[in-house]
């Protein structure tokens, strides 16, 4: 076996590893309030080779971008893998569980610790979109985040639909109303080091409200660390999916720009131009609403995960998010190119 393209709701069960100490299983799953600015990650991932396990909560809106003043945060590491664990069917120490009702269909998530209770439930609105391998190889936006092994079944998805249930903050009971959902999952070796070179890029998805049309990217820079200009670029799209009228197609070809960032380097506004497989044009234009610099889990890798409203296909401040990310050292390269003012490509 090897890289896998072919939908199968076995693949949200832990798969059979060759004992490398990095094989990993995966998912994060996004929702959003966009009224309210608030964007909920649910993180976990397993390496069952070396029985641990790190997941959580984490919740934010504008008022906070730092892990240490967001909204929410209880993403814990080094948690172990209870005995009988799945994929989707675990309670962890930390508190955070998730429990499969239908396979690739439908999930609940559920969290209770300090200030905080969590009781949602996914439900699909349309099958995964199975990442292809591009040129023989894992796809530029994965290709250092997991590697293909020839004795097991190594793959990644996206996935999306709406979420429902409520959450209790400090207190404040919110109700999570139809939100729209992006939730992804990769298997497979999966080496995390600092020591890794990365290219920078963004991972970017938008849905209409009611689950019905939507579109994900993976767009990937094209300089090296040391040569990237980093504002004023035009990153390629490597991989993703267009949703409408009821027809996915895997995106050919496309670009991204950010055209508008922050003094801090933050992503402020954006441009997706694309043409999918069945030569459907999308133009997405996107507005970051908030932004969270997460420390995440990948070596030197820093994310501005942030809640993005687009308009695509007649939809207007439509849900959805951006993930910008970068190695450290392209932050540094950053602030020594660009000091600290507002900058506009």
């Amino acid at each position: 076996m090897s890289w896998t393209t072919t939908v199968a709701p076995a693949d949200d069960r832990f798969h059979p590893t060759d004992g490398d100490p990095y094989w990993n299983e995966a998912c994060f799953t996004t929702f959003r309030i966009p009224e309210r600015n608030l964007l909920c990650l649910f993180y976990f991932y397993f390496r069952p080779n070396q029985k641990i396990a790190m997941a959580g909560p984490i919740i934010w809106d504008e008022n906070g971008d730092e892990i240490s003043n967001c909204l929410y945060y209880a993403w814990d590491w080094h948690l172990p893998i209870p005995e009988g664990a799945d994929m989707f069917d675990f309670e962890l120490a930390n508190g955070f569980s998730v429990k499969t009702i239908e396979l690739q269909q439908s999930y609940q998530y559920t969290f209770e610790g300090p200030d905080c209770s969590i009781d949602v439930t996914f439900t699909s609105s349309s099958e995964p979109h199975y990442m292809r391998l591009r040129d023989g190889d894992v796809d530029p936006g994965m290709f250092d985040y997991v590697k293909v092994t020839d004795q097991h079944s190594t793959g990644h998805y996206e996935h999306h639909g709406l979420m429902n249930g409520t959450m209790t903050i400090r207190g404040e009971q919110i109700d999570v109303v139809n939100a729209a959902v992006l939730r992804d999952h990769t298997w497979g070796p999966r080496p995390i080091r600092s020591n890794i070179d990365r290219m920078r890029g963004g991972y970017l998805y938008g849905q209409s409200p009611d689950g019905t049309a939507g579109f994900n990217v993976f767009s990937v820079s094209q300089f090296p660390i040391d040569e990237d200009p980093i504002v004023g670029t035009t990153e390629v799209i490597t991989s993703g999916y267009y949703l409408k009228d009821g027809l996915v197609g895997h995106i050919a070809e496309g670009t991204r720009r950010c055209t508008h960032r922050g003094p801090d380097g933050r992503p402020l506004r954006e441009v997706i131009e694309a043409v999918d497989e069945h030569g459907r044009e999308l133009r997405a234009e996107g507005t970051v609403r908030n932004w969270l610099r997460w420390p995440g889990l990948f070596g030197d890798v820093m994310v501005f995960w942030c809640l993005e409203t687009w308009d695509f296909d007649g939809y207007t401040d439509a849900p959805g998010e951006l993930q910008d990310y970068m190695t450290y050292r392209h932050y540094r390269r950053f602030h020594e190119l660009h000091g600290s003012s507002a900058v506009t490509a």
